[in-house]
Parts: C-alpha cells; sequence; structure tokens
C-alpha cells in the first residue's frame, strides 16, 4: 500500500487512499459520469449535473422563442435592372453572392448589345507614357480618354561621380518637357 502524500503537489486519480466517488462531467449536452477513487472535488454529482444540462437546454430554447432566431442567408438578384440584396430566410437562393458580383452581372447584361466607339492609340514623347481609358462603374464604354502623362522615372537626374549638377531648366511637367534640363560640370 502506498503512502498518501501531503502537500501541495500531489496529483493523482484513482488513489486507493481515497475515497471512492461517482464523478460526473458535462460532455455535449449529457451527463458523463464514472467511479473513481479521488481526492480532489472538482467534479459533480449525477442530480446536479442533470440539473444543469436541462437548465442549458431551457435557457437555449427561451433564446430561440425570446429572438425568434431562425435561419437566413444573404445575397443579390437582378430586379427590374437593379441589384436587390438582402437576407431571406433560408431555402431560398439568390443567384449571386454578394452586391459586387450582381453589379458585374449587370454591367455585362446592360453592355451586351454596345458597340463602343474605337480608342485610338495615342503616341507619347519619350518622357511620359498614355494611361488607360476610364471606364466608370456601371457604364459601358469609356469616357475619359486615355492622355500622355509624364513618366518621371525614364528621366535622368544624377550627374556621374565627381561632376556637380547644374540646373538649366527645370520641368514643367508637360509630356515631352517631363525631365529637368541640367549640366554636369566638374
Amino acid at each position: 500500500m502506498r503512502k498518501h502524500s501531503t502537500g501541495a503537489h500531489y496529483f493523482e486519480d484513482d488513489d486507493e487512499l481515497c475515497p471512492e466517488y461517482e464523478a460526473c462531467f458535462k460532455v455535449m449536452g449529457t451527463c458523463d459520469c464514472v467511479k473513481k477513487r479521488t481526492c480532489f472535488m472538482n467534479f459533480m454529482t449525477e442530480a446536479r449535473c442533470r440539473m444543469q444540462v436541462e437548465s442549458d437546454q431551457d435557457h437555449e430554447e427561451v433564446l430561440y422563442r425570446r429572438y425568434n432566431i431562425q435561419c437566413y442567408t444573404s445575397g443579390c438578384n437582378i430586379i427590374d435592372d437593379k441589384c436587390v440584396c438582402g437576407p431571406v430566410p433560408c431555402g431560398q437562393n439568390y443567384k449571386f453572392k454578394d452586391q459586387m458580383q450582381c453589379n458585374t452581372a449587370l454591367v455585362k447584361q446592360k453592355c451586351a448589345n454596345v458597340t463602343c466607339p474605337e480608342v485610338k492609340n495615342l503616341k507619347c514623347p519619350s518622357d511620359s507614357m498614355a494611361t488607360k481609358p476610364h471606364t466608370p462603374a456601371g457604364e459601358c464604354c469609356p469616357t475619359v480618354p486615355s492622355f500622355c502623362s509624364c513618366n518621371f522615372n525614364s528621366c535622368k537626374n544624377d550627374c556621374p561621380r565627381g561632376k556637380r549638377k547644374i540646373m538649366i531648366k527645370e520641368t514643367n511637367g508637360i509630356p515631352g518637357k517631363c525631365c529637368d534640363k541640367f549640366l554636369c560640370l566638374l
């Protein structure tokens, strides 16, 4: 027979020196009860466990009744050439998951038989580049044409090592005149 260990470091269960108890634990809405010898009182009796399980079930039922909790799903459909989005009871289906998918489909539907005017290729000076034409959300054709914009990364703004930079003319930010003009002197 083992000697009973006294002190704060005693962690054993099923110790023959401890009394036998029926220990119950709540597990997924039911009571799981086992008999074991233990010197720890960190368990419930079967009666107390069953009371807690019933109380939990009653509480859930009250919440469902009080807040009228129901299953809802959300999404969007195209109705009268507009995206209509919102929650509906489960079982009713939406064609689109969200507003963005619905808007994309609406534009495709709206623009299916539209022919946009041809966009000309724009020739820009070597210090600039052409922007892409812009089509606003919900429109079929570009409303903002492409234009030349300065590409400052193409400018050479440094002098070789040992030479200093003398500014002749600063840029005005207009394509064709995007880069500063300067001399590199000793």
